[in-house]
Protein backbone atom coordinates (compact mmCIF):
# COMPACT_ATOMS: atom_id res chain seq x y z
CA UNK A 1 0.00 0.00 0.00
CA UNK A 2 1.73 3.61 -0.47
CA UNK A 3 1.73 6.68 0.81
CA UNK A 4 -1.63 7.93 -0.67
CA UNK A 5 -3.84 4.91 0.10
CA UNK A 6 -2.38 4.88 3.99
CA UNK A 7 -3.48 8.68 4.37
CA UNK A 8 -6.90 8.50 2.05
CA UNK A 9 -7.61 5.53 4.98
CA UNK A 10 -7.04 8.26 8.09
CA UNK A 11 -9.00 10.89 5.97
CA UNK A 12 -11.68 12.63 7.85
CA UNK A 13 -15.14 13.71 6.11
CA UNK A 14 -16.02 16.52 8.42
CA UNK A 15 -13.12 18.68 7.78
CA UNK A 16 -13.16 22.30 5.92
CA UNK A 17 -11.52 21.72 2.25
CA UNK A 18 -11.41 23.99 -0.53
CA UNK A 19 -13.76 27.62 -0.82
CA UNK A 20 -13.51 30.29 -3.01
CA UNK A 21 -12.93 33.18 -1.28
CA UNK A 22 -10.23 35.82 -1.48
CA UNK A 23 -7.75 36.00 1.58
CA UNK A 24 -5.09 37.52 2.69
CA UNK A 25 11.60 28.52 -7.76
CA UNK A 26 14.45 31.03 -6.74
CA UNK A 27 12.93 33.19 -9.04
CA UNK A 28 10.69 35.23 -6.50
CA UNK A 29 7.55 36.23 -9.12
CA UNK A 30 5.50 38.98 -8.88
CA UNK A 31 1.87 38.19 -7.30
CA UNK A 32 -0.87 36.48 -10.36
CA UNK A 33 -2.22 34.12 -11.65
CA UNK A 34 0.76 32.04 -13.85
CA UNK A 35 -0.48 29.12 -16.82
CA UNK A 36 2.08 26.54 -15.98
CA UNK A 37 3.18 22.97 -17.43
CA UNK A 38 3.97 20.51 -14.53
CA UNK A 39 7.47 18.71 -15.77
CA UNK A 40 7.63 17.17 -12.34
CA UNK A 41 5.53 15.77 -9.33
CA UNK A 42 7.04 13.60 -6.84
CA UNK A 43 5.90 12.51 -2.88
CA UNK A 44 8.48 14.19 -0.35
CA UNK A 45 9.52 13.63 3.64
CA UNK A 46 10.77 15.97 5.81
CA UNK A 47 12.83 15.17 8.51
CA UNK A 48 9.83 16.20 10.86
CA UNK A 49 8.13 13.28 8.78
CA UNK A 50 5.59 15.91 7.39
CA UNK A 51 4.68 14.40 3.93
CA UNK A 52 5.01 16.81 0.87
CA UNK A 53 4.20 17.22 -2.90
CA UNK A 54 6.35 18.23 -5.46
CA UNK A 55 5.62 20.20 -8.32
CA UNK A 56 8.19 21.60 -10.69
CA UNK A 57 6.62 23.53 -13.34
CA UNK A 58 7.20 25.74 -16.49
CA UNK A 59 5.57 29.08 -17.06
CA UNK A 60 4.32 30.45 -20.60
CA UNK A 61 7.43 33.22 -20.37
CA UNK A 62 9.79 29.57 -19.48
CA UNK A 63 10.35 30.38 -16.19
CA UNK A 64 10.44 27.91 -13.52
CA UNK A 65 8.41 27.34 -10.55
CA UNK A 66 9.08 24.96 -7.74
CA UNK A 67 6.97 24.27 -4.36
CA UNK A 68 6.58 21.78 -2.34
CA UNK A 69 2.91 21.73 -0.63
CA UNK A 70 2.94 19.76 3.06
CA UNK A 71 -0.08 17.72 2.83
CA UNK A 72 0.58 16.36 6.35
CA UNK A 73 1.81 17.18 9.70
CA UNK A 74 4.86 16.51 10.95
CA UNK A 75 5.51 12.91 13.26
CA UNK A 76 4.93 14.62 16.37
CA UNK A 77 1.12 15.74 15.34
CA UNK A 78 0.48 12.24 14.02
CA UNK A 79 1.26 13.16 10.43
CA UNK A 80 -2.12 14.05 9.89
CA UNK A 81 -4.01 16.41 6.85
CA UNK A 82 -5.75 17.86 8.62
CA UNK A 83 -5.34 20.35 12.42
CA UNK A 84 -8.81 21.25 14.87
CA UNK A 85 -9.45 25.24 15.61
CA UNK A 86 -12.29 25.47 18.08
CA UNK A 87 -13.69 21.90 18.06
CA UNK A 88 -13.52 22.38 13.75
CA UNK A 89 -11.77 20.01 11.75
CA UNK A 90 -9.24 21.84 8.94
CA UNK A 91 -7.33 20.75 6.32
CA UNK A 92 -3.61 21.84 6.21
CA UNK A 93 -3.78 24.70 3.12
CA UNK A 94 -0.59 22.64 1.90
CA UNK A 95 -3.54 19.73 1.58
CA UNK A 96 -5.95 22.17 0.10
CA UNK A 97 -3.66 23.11 -2.68
CA UNK A 98 -1.91 19.57 -3.96
CA UNK A 99 -5.46 18.33 -3.65
CA UNK A 100 -6.70 21.09 -5.94
CA UNK A 101 -3.52 20.48 -8.13
CA UNK A 102 -5.10 17.15 -8.48
CA UNK A 103 -8.59 18.13 -9.45
CA UNK A 104 -7.85 20.70 -11.52
CA UNK A 105 -5.54 18.56 -13.51
CA UNK A 106 -6.81 15.14 -13.47
CA UNK A 107 -10.57 15.40 -11.42
CA UNK A 108 -9.09 13.14 -8.72
CA UNK A 109 -7.96 14.16 -5.41
CA UNK A 110 -4.55 13.67 -4.22
CA UNK A 111 -5.16 10.92 -2.07
CA UNK A 112 -6.42 9.52 -5.31
CA UNK A 113 -3.18 9.72 -7.45
CA UNK A 114 -1.41 6.59 -9.01
CA UNK A 115 2.27 6.70 -7.23
CA UNK A 116 5.35 5.29 -9.69
CA UNK A 117 8.97 4.74 -9.03
CA UNK A 118 11.12 6.61 -11.03
CA UNK A 119 14.71 7.84 -10.93
CA UNK A 120 15.16 12.02 -11.10
CA UNK A 121 17.85 14.38 -10.62
CA UNK A 122 17.83 16.16 -7.82
CA UNK A 123 19.92 18.45 -5.25
CA UNK A 124 22.03 16.11 -3.24
CA UNK A 125 23.32 18.56 0.02
CA UNK A 126 26.41 15.99 0.47
CA UNK A 127 27.31 15.49 -3.21
CA UNK A 128 26.61 19.12 -3.70
CA UNK A 129 25.18 18.39 -6.73
CA UNK A 130 21.81 16.85 -8.91
CA UNK A 131 22.10 13.20 -8.67
CA UNK A 132 19.97 10.00 -9.69
CA UNK A 133 17.68 9.94 -7.12
CA UNK A 134 14.73 7.33 -6.74
CA UNK A 135 11.27 9.02 -5.78
CA UNK A 136 7.54 8.52 -5.72
CA UNK A 137 6.47 10.05 -8.43
CA UNK A 138 2.51 11.03 -9.62
CA UNK A 139 2.86 10.37 -13.69
CA UNK A 140 -0.63 11.99 -14.29
CA UNK A 141 0.29 15.33 -13.19
CA UNK A 142 3.35 15.48 -15.22
CA UNK A 143 3.05 17.02 -18.35
CA UNK A 144 -0.55 18.63 -17.93
CA UNK A 145 -1.54 22.21 -17.37
CA UNK A 146 -3.42 24.41 -14.66
CA UNK A 147 -3.19 28.04 -12.84
CA UNK A 148 -1.51 28.91 -10.50
CA UNK A 149 -2.04 31.94 -8.66
CA UNK A 150 0.98 32.69 -6.31
CA UNK A 151 1.08 35.89 -4.16
CA UNK A 152 4.67 37.42 -3.16
CA UNK A 153 5.04 37.83 0.61
CA UNK A 154 7.67 39.97 3.39
CA UNK A 155 8.61 37.98 5.89
CA UNK A 156 11.31 37.41 8.32
CA UNK A 157 14.04 34.99 8.29
CA UNK A 158 13.67 32.33 10.53
CA UNK A 159 16.74 30.48 12.06
CA UNK A 160 16.80 27.73 14.93
CA UNK A 161 17.85 28.46 18.24
CA UNK A 162 19.97 26.02 20.53
CA UNK A 163 16.56 24.70 21.94
CA UNK A 164 16.11 23.55 18.39
CA UNK A 165 12.91 26.17 18.11
CA UNK A 166 12.44 28.31 14.99
CA UNK A 167 12.50 31.61 16.10
CA UNK A 168 11.97 34.82 14.08
CA UNK A 169 15.11 36.95 13.31
CA UNK A 170 15.35 40.86 12.41
CA UNK A 171 16.88 39.56 8.33
CA UNK A 172 13.86 39.69 5.91
CA UNK A 173 13.03 37.93 2.67
CA UNK A 174 10.75 37.67 0.19
CA UNK A 175 8.53 34.56 -0.84
CA UNK A 176 6.23 32.97 -3.15
CA UNK A 177 3.48 30.95 -2.02
CA UNK A 178 1.13 29.35 -3.54
CA UNK A 179 -2.40 30.98 -2.83
CA UNK A 180 -5.42 29.56 -5.33
CA UNK A 181 -5.43 26.60 -7.84
CA UNK A 182 -7.43 26.86 -11.07
CA UNK A 183 -7.73 24.73 -14.12
CA UNK A 184 -6.21 26.07 -17.41
CA UNK A 185 -9.32 27.40 -18.16
CA UNK A 186 -9.36 29.45 -15.42
CA UNK A 187 -11.89 27.28 -13.33
CA UNK A 188 -11.52 26.39 -9.24
CA UNK A 189 -12.39 23.03 -8.07
CA UNK A 190 -15.54 24.56 -6.64
CA UNK A 191 -16.72 25.74 -10.01
CA UNK A 192 -15.88 22.40 -11.72
CA UNK A 193 -17.68 20.54 -8.77
CA UNK A 194 -20.79 22.66 -9.63
CA UNK A 195 -20.66 22.33 -13.45
CA UNK A 196 -19.46 25.76 -14.55
CA UNK A 197 -17.94 26.53 -17.62
CA UNK A 198 -17.18 29.73 -17.28
CA UNK A 199 -14.35 30.70 -14.82
CA UNK A 200 -15.23 34.24 -12.46
CA UNK A 201 -13.26 33.55 -9.35
CA UNK A 202 -10.14 34.18 -11.41
CA UNK A 203 -11.03 37.72 -12.30
CA UNK A 204 -11.48 38.27 -8.71
CA UNK A 205 -8.55 36.73 -7.41
CA UNK A 206 -6.43 38.62 -9.62
CA UNK A 207 -8.23 41.78 -9.20
CA UNK A 208 -7.30 41.82 -5.73
CA UNK A 209 -4.18 39.95 -5.39
CA UNK A 210 -2.04 41.20 -8.97
CA UNK A 211 1.30 42.87 -7.86
CA UNK A 212 0.30 43.04 -4.29
CA UNK A 213 3.34 42.20 -1.80
CA UNK A 214 1.85 41.01 1.25
CA UNK A 215 4.02 42.45 4.21
CA UNK A 216 4.22 39.82 7.29
CA UNK A 217 7.21 41.65 8.76
CA UNK A 218 7.65 41.56 12.69
CA UNK A 219 10.01 44.87 12.93
CA UNK A 220 10.37 43.80 16.66
CA UNK A 221 11.80 40.44 15.93
CA UNK A 222 15.37 40.10 17.32
CA UNK A 223 18.73 39.91 15.86
CA UNK A 224 19.49 35.95 15.11
CA UNK A 225 21.04 34.05 17.80
CA UNK A 226 24.08 32.39 17.82
CA UNK A 227 23.76 28.58 16.32
CA UNK A 228 25.31 25.92 18.56
CA UNK A 229 27.85 23.75 16.77
CA UNK A 230 26.01 20.97 15.09
CA UNK A 231 22.80 21.75 13.78
CA UNK A 232 20.11 20.00 13.31
CA UNK A 233 19.93 18.25 9.78
CA UNK A 234 17.48 19.47 7.19
CA UNK A 235 14.38 18.02 5.64
CA UNK A 236 15.21 16.04 3.31
CA UNK A 237 13.63 14.85 -0.20
CA UNK A 238 13.30 11.71 -1.79
CA UNK A 239 12.32 8.31 -1.27
CA UNK A 240 11.14 6.88 1.62
CA UNK A 241 9.72 3.60 3.23
CA UNK A 242 6.16 5.20 3.61
CA UNK A 243 6.04 4.74 -0.35
CA UNK A 244 6.88 0.82 -0.56
CA UNK A 245 4.63 -1.40 -2.21
CA UNK A 246 3.14 1.03 -4.71
CA UNK A 247 0.49 1.03 -7.27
Amino acid sequence: MGLLSKLKQDLPTDAKGEEDRIGGGPQIKESDAYPMTVKLAYLTVAASGANGLVIHAECEDSSEYRNTEWITSGTAKGCKTYYEYQGEKRYLQGFINADAICQVITGKGILDQHEEERVVKLWNKDAKAEVPTPVAAIPDLIGKKFIAGIVKKRENKTVKDNNGNYVKTAETREINELNKVFSEDGLTVTELAAGQTEASHINAWVDRFKDVVIDKVDKDAAPAPVQAAGGSAPATAGASSLFGNRK
